[in-house]
């Protein structure tokens, strides 16, 4: 809706700001990921203004991951490079979002410089159920880890996908209602501060 109405960009910038001043507050989170549209890369002053923002305080670039949905790469493949290539270059991390949901997934993968990959729930849903699509699962897994790409698990909703997963790797991401559910910031402030007071006590 906000991208139908024109509004997108100015909502994303708001909340570049928000995550920028999140950032500055709260040295314990380690990194916040932000959803780009397709709005932004034919902005120019996009770029203008994350120089703006983050001109004293360039250390926080690498706490913030861009994502870029892969329907998104369907666009202005020249543009969107280009622009890619801008933010990687001021230290920031790029993520693909919803791998998986388009056509082109694997050949976009092959070409595309990212940081990490976040694989669509649609290949979890089953994974407690069809040994073909744990198989499947399996297979994406090792082809991302073999391009040393962090991966990121989307839609896990229950502890026999988590379970499953684990049991593929260890070194993935996990994303879902199994661990937490969406929450208000000054909950999971909370939550990341607990966190930190038990790591430091153990």
């Amino acid at each position: 809706l906000l991208e139908q109405r024109g509004l997108i960009n100015k909502f994303t910038l708001y909340m570049i700001r928000k995550v920028f001043d999140t950032l500055i507050k709260n040295t314990n989170i380690p990194a916040i990921a932000v959803n780009l549209s397709i709005q932004q890369f034919y902005d120019d002053s996009f770029i203008e203004y994350l120089d703006y923002l983050f001109s004293k305080h360039k250390y926080l670039r690498k706490r913030i991951i861009f994502e870029i949905t892969e329907s998104l790469l369907n666009n202005d493949r020249q543009l969107v490079d280009a622009k890619i290539s801008q933010l990687r270059e001021r230290g920031f991390s790029i993520s693909i979002d919803d791998f998986g949901t388009g056509y082109s997934s694997f050949s976009y993968i092959r070409t595309f410089n990212a940081d990490s990959v976040k694989i669509d729930r649609e290949f979890v849903k089953d994974i407690d159920k069809s040994e073909s699509a744990l198989k499947l699962l399996k297979g994406i897994i090792a082809l991302m880890q073999s391009l040393e790409m962090d991966i990121v698990i989307e839609g896990v909703e229950t502890s026999k996908q988590f379970e499953k997963i684990r049991a593929i790797s260890n070194r993935v991401y996990i994303q879902g209602y199994y661990l937490y559910k969406p929450m208000p910031v000054s909950d999971l402030l909370e939550l990341l501060r607990f966190d930190a007071t038990s790591s430091t006590c153990n």
